[in-house]
Parts: structure tokens; sequence; C-alpha cells
């Protein structure tokens, strides 16, 4: 006789196979997955005890996943992950097992994020930095990158549990964009201390100059200098990317993109302030000076004065050009395939048509969040107003949608498909079905590009 309300673990895999059944997980899952888990015993001068402990967790935690997983094959795979990767350590157990808190947490990431699960699983001694902070910088430059690159890590653990209790995207941006600022200026402290007599700033551009970064953004940004530039500031500037791309245990600190500095990928990795003046005064495109908009130093830059972004009024070859670029960045939208970011009235659309109307504008904003500078539009034209409430609920659905997929994947693709894996993903977790969240998806996209026709500076030329 079987009995279902267990309150320990089955001792019997045929045991064990049933209760995973009446917990709902499939019978491929409970064959194939499973035997593996059960059989990683603990290795240890003191086995009983330590099997007692590793039993009572995997009980434990298995129920939990039950109880909370939206996907419950997918987190048991994920759950394997990282019992191989604890080695059946029973002080890892009894640390998740005495803190409820930390073992819902983990249940959540691996339940809803299969990426940040397998960031837990494939390092599992994070939890302790996790629960107890990381260890101050020493005086190894190894051992500090290590220990910058798990401050990101963390970062992007703690925002995504906070994700998904509230759903709230300003939380995240504003999580990531400020641990991505402590690391720059900590990255940049010990550069300097290795190249004393080195200056140089560091400039943040796109999703990071305007904290919105997401998960899996790249840093955009460019080094400037106040003064001439000399040999030990191009060491430095070098030393400082190198170190922010050097490969740690679990990857890079930052994946970077530099193709915003001045002349391009071909320029120099340092420039000098007059050198960038000189630049917006006589050969900056325009889509350079819109993508400048978002341009945030991380120090104070006496001789850079913003005004200079919005110097040269947009002309109608301007505009025609924006509008180019545009439409050479735009993905089709069908009743069976959308793109969050690229399909017309995406978040590309509603951003730059934002970013453009700013320039045209000419307001010169302090602070240049997307929703911000929504809101400097609404105060200066009647038609942003009117229109900029249902604008933003079109953009806080996408953003949303955006951040969700690339929790759930691993990568930074925004293609949704009708019945493909990550759109029947966002369902289970929005608790409802997958057709009803891409109707919504192309809803909103098909509204907001009927908006921006009104409103976007590059379709006035039409």
């Amino acid at each position: 006789c079987i009995d279902v309300n267990h309150t320990h673990l089955p001792k019997t895999l045929d045991q064990q196979s049933h209760w995973l059944k009446t917990l709902g997980f499939s019978d491929n899952s409970i064959q194939s997955i499973w035997p593996e888990i059960i059989s990683k015993s603990a290795l240890s001068h003191k086995k009983n005890r330590d099997e007692l402990i590793r039993k009572e967790f995997l009980f434990t935690f298995v129920n939990q996943l039950s109880l909370i997983a939206h996907n419950k094959d997918l987190a048991l795979a994920v759950f394997l992950d990282f019992v191989r990767s604890a080695r059946a350590k029973s002080t890892l157990f009894t640390l998740i097992l005495r803190n409820q808190k930390l073992l819902n947490k983990l249940v959540i990431l691996f339940s809803h994020s299969p990426y940040m699960g397998q960031v837990i699983a494939s390092r599992p001694e994070l939890i302790d930095s996790f629960l107890y902070g990381l260890h101050e910088l020493s005086d190894d430059t190894e051992e500090s990158l290590q220990i910058l690159f798990e401050k990101r890590q963390l970062a992007e653990i703690h925002s995504a549990i906070d994700f998904f209790e509230t759903f709230s995207t300003p939380l995240v941006q504003k999580q990531l964009s400020d641990t991505a600022d402590e690391i720059a200026r900590d990255l940049k402290k010990i550069v300097l201390k290795e190249i004393p007599q080195a200056q140089f700033t560091i400039v943040a551009l796109g999703k990071w100059g305007s904290q919105e970064l997401g998960y899996k953004s790249d840093l955009d940004f460019i080094l400037v200098k106040n003064g001439e530039i000399n040999g030990d500031d191009h060491r430095a500037a070098k030393r400082f990317l190198n170190y922010l791309t050097s490969p740690q245990r679990g990857g890079k600190i930052y994946n970077i993109d530099l193709r915003l500095r001045p002349s391009g990928s071909s320029g120099p990795l340092l420039v000098s302030v007059k050198t960038l003046i000189e630049y917006f005064e006589n050969q900056a495109q325009p889509w350079e000076r819109q993508s400048y908009i978002r341009m945030r130093p991380l120090e104070a830059l006496p001789s850079w004065k913003p005004s200079l972004i919005f110097s040269k009024p947009l002309t109608p070859q301007d505009l025609a050009e924006l509008k180019r670029i545009r439409l050479e960045l735009h993905k089709p939208s069908n009743q069976e395939k959308l793109d969050i970011k690229y399909s017309a009235g995406g978040l590309i659309d509603i951003e730059f048509a934002i970013q453009i109307s700013i320039l045209k504008k000419q307001i010169l904003p302090t602070k240049c969040a997307t929703v911000e500078l929504l809101s400097l539009l609404t105060k200066s034209d009647p038609l942003w107003q009117a229109q900029a409430d249902e604008l933003l609920e079109h953009y806080k659905i996408l953003k949303k949608s955006e951040e969700l997929l690339r929790l759930i994947t691993d990568s930074s693709n925004t293609t949704m498909t009708l019945g493909g894996e990550s759109l029947s993903r966002i369902a289970q977790i929005e608790n409802t079905l997958p057709e009803k969240v891409f109707s919504k998806l192309l809803q909103t996209l098909t509204r907001s590009e009927q908006i921006l026709k009104n409103l976007d500076p590059i379709h006035q030329q039409d």
C-alpha cells in the first residue's frame, strides 16, 4: 500500500515514481530525470546523517516545485543540474532547508526562468553570496574581477525574483543599471591603481545611459578624457575594456558595444572631450545625435555641453535618413509571428519616435529614460499629450513581455511564434492561453503603430 500523503521521501523507486505522478510530473521526467536525482548520494564521513538530510531536501524542494512551477518537467530538469553541481553537499542542503524564503526563491527561479535557474544550478556557491553578500574587492586583480562578475550575476538573480513578484520593469531596469554603474566604477579603480597616472571618464550610452538595462543587455559606452590623451591613458582604456570582457568562471563581466564612439568601430578606444565636441559640431550623423540623447557620464565632464546634440535642427533629409534606417530594422508581423522589439509599433518604433521628437523639438532632457522623455513631450505638445497615456500602456506591455522572454529563454531573441514554446511559457506565467497572449501583443503592436503615425516625425514627411 502506498501512502499518497507523504511527509517524507518514499523509500523505493516505484513508490517515489507514484509520488511524483501524484504531484503532476510526467512519466518521461519520472523515468529519465528522477533516477539520476535520487542516485546522487551523499559523499561524506557521516553518510547516514547526510543521506537523511539529502533526502529531506529532495522531498521538500520537489514538493514545493510541484506547487509553484508552471512547467514542472522543465523545472525538474533544472533541479537535476543543480543537484549535479551541488554534489550532494549536506551543508548546502541544510542551509536551504533552514531558510524557507531562500527555498521559495530558488523554486521560483527554477520554475519560472530556466535561464536564471541555470545560473544558480551551474554555480551553487553563489547561494552563500546571495544570502550573506559578496567579499570586498581584494588586491588580487583576478579575484576582484571574479567578484565583480558575481556581483552582476547576483543583481540579475535578485531582480529576477523581484520581477516575478511584481512584474515591474522600471524596478528591474534600475537594479541592473545601478549595478552596472557600480561595477564600472570599481573596475576603473582597479585599473587606475595599476596605472595611477592615467585618466578617463566612462560615458554610458544606449540602455545603460538611460538607466534602462534589461537582462542580457550589452553595455554601450565610450571612454573620454578632459585634456590631451597620452600613452598611459590609452593603456588604461584598453585594460578597462579587457577586464570588462575577460572570461570569468561563468562568463564575461559584460558584453560591450562600442559602435557609438566617434568614427564608429574603427575609431580610437579613448577620445578627448575636444574631439567629441568637434565631431558633433561638424560630422555627427542624425542617428548619432539621436543616440547621444541618452548620454550619461558617470563623472562630471565640465567642458562637455549636452546642448551640442541639439545645436542643429533636423532637416527633411535627416528625417528621411532616419526613416530609412528604421524601415531596415523592421521585421514583419502577422497572425502567426511577431517581434516585440522590431515589428512595426514595437519597442524600437516607440523609443525611436520619442527620441527623434525630442531631437526635433530641441528639448534638452535632464533624465533620458523613455518614460521620462515621453513626459517631456506631453508637456510641450498637445498631440503627444492626447495620446501619451495609451502609448505608454502599450510600451509597458511590450517591455514586460520582452523581459519575460529574456528570462525564460537563453537568448536575446524577441520573436514570438503562435504555437512556440516561449509563448506557451509566458502564457503559463500569466495564467492564460497562448492564443490570448499572442492576440494581445498583436493588437498592442497594431494600435501602437496607428498612434505613432500621428506622432512620429519620420511619418510627418509623408
